[in-house]
């Protein structure tokens, strides 16, 4: 049992945690519903986890919209959710493109990862 666990037990009562689990489990059925905010949930859990919006602005080459074209994820997101970091670019760490650097993943990932781009012959993810 984790430390915080059994603290949060001790402090706010034992039924605190069949609380919560009720008050989840209240919610999830909304949440997962097709037209819910179950995504939404998600992408604010990615971003609140990582530090807040300022922390992924700055991991990002320049501040760009988490939500593109077609309504699709951005890189950002899915680098968020794959790799920890809202990195531009699918590219094993920093890299020059004419003079401008751009940063990607940085190290091995323990997940596969396959872009569009890369499946369309346009890129080599990891190049």
């Amino acid at each position: 049992q984790k430390a915080w666990l059994a603290r949060f037990r001790r402090t706010y009562a034992p039924n605190a945690p069949k609380a919560i689990a009720s008050a989840v489990a209240g919610i999830v059925a909304d949440w997962t519903q097709p037209d819910g905010p179950g995504l939404l949930c998600l992408v604010l859990s990615l971003v609140l986890s990582h530090g807040g919006p300022d922390a992924c602005l700055s991991d990002m080459d320049m501040p760009a919209s988490l939500v593109v074209e077609h309504g699709y994820c951005s890189q950002e997101i899915t680098n968020l959710a794959l790799c920890g970091a809202c990195w531009s670019n699918a590219c094993d760490g920093d890299r020059d493109a004419g003079g401008m650097t751009v940063r990607g993943y940085k190290g091995p990932l323990d997940v596969g990862f396959l872009s569009s781009m890369e499946v369309k012959g346009l890129m080599d993810v990891g190049a």
